[in-house]
């Protein structure tokens, strides 16, 4: 069963719900696999301090040991059996939780459950009012894209534009959390990502996830050297190469053509 404790005057947080949703699912999904048998899993939204929020999600399952909560936030550890987890649900929340200039904690003692909070910086911005005027027309619906791309700044810009243009857009601080993505469900039609990034390169990631997903179109992007970028190489394995420094004009048109080629193979 799943509890729900809302303090409504918490406060807001600035986010992308789409991020607040994607967190939450995996602290649900851990709680309740803690729970094999059944149980409580609570989620609650408090106010933590003057300047943050806490929302938390707590379960009433085994708990964990100190070794495994010393290193629960880690990228690919995970105590679960081969096949049943990639090791990335926590990393992607903490993750998440630091992006937004906040925290994630952890609170577990083996036998009486865990609980994952995260610790959000509150905004005085108001909500979104309701009105009367009707709203202005979307536009006509484009491919899915997943973004990759470990430049929070550029990777935050580049979301907004192709948004904007109707792109629907998922987007990844790195090649481990695009393959924590289509793992979960994704099912991109265009991957769109930045060849060198720390651990797994773009071309790389465009490999793995071609595996898996048929007709997947690439764009390559990179600033680096030529002696770091193999541009040939990316673009005799199929992919699109755009350079960085790139003007939002200059991504829209690249990001068309991949997308026609799309819808004309």
């Amino acid at each position: 069963a799943l509890e729900l404790d809302v303090d409504p005057e918490a406060g807001r947080v600035l986010m992308d719900p789409t991020q607040l949703e994607r967190a939450l699912m995996n602290l649900v999904v851990n709680a309740v696999d803690a729970q094999p048998n059944g149980g409580l899993v609570t989620l609650s939204v408090q106010k933590h301090d003057d300047a943050n929020i806490r929302v938390a999600v707590s379960d009433a399952g085994e708990g964990m040991s100190n070794d495994v909560a010393a290193h629960a936030f880690e990228p690919f550890y995970t105590t679960k059996p081969p096949g049943k987890g990639t090791g990335l649900g926590l990393a992607s929340v903490y993750g998440i939780a630091r992006q937004l200039g906040g925290d994630a904690l952890l609170s577990t003692e083996e036998g009486h459950g865990t609980t994952v909070a995260l610790v959000l910086p509150r905004t005085a911005e108001e909500g979104p009012r309701a009105t009367s005027e009707p709203a202005p027309a979307p536009k006509s619906a484009k491919a899915s894209v997943l973004l990759v791309e470990d430049d929070d700044a550029l990777r935050h810009l580049a979301r907004r534009v192709l948004s904007a243009e109707g792109y629907s857009v998922t987007a990844a601080a790195n090649a481990n959390e695009a393959l924590m993505l289509v793992h979960e469900g994704l099912v991109p039609e265009i991957l769109l990502t930045d060849e060198v990034m720390p651990g797994m390169r773009g071309h790389q990631l465009a490999v793995r996830l071609s595996h898996d997903l048929q007709g997947l179109r690439v764009l390559v992007c990179s600033g680096h050297a030529d002696e770091l970028v193999d541009e040939s190489k990316l673009t005799r394995q199929g992919a699109a190469f755009l350079h960085k420094p790139y003007t939002p004009t200059e991504l829209l048109a690249a990001l068309g053509k991949v997308a026609s080629a799309r819808a004309g193979s």
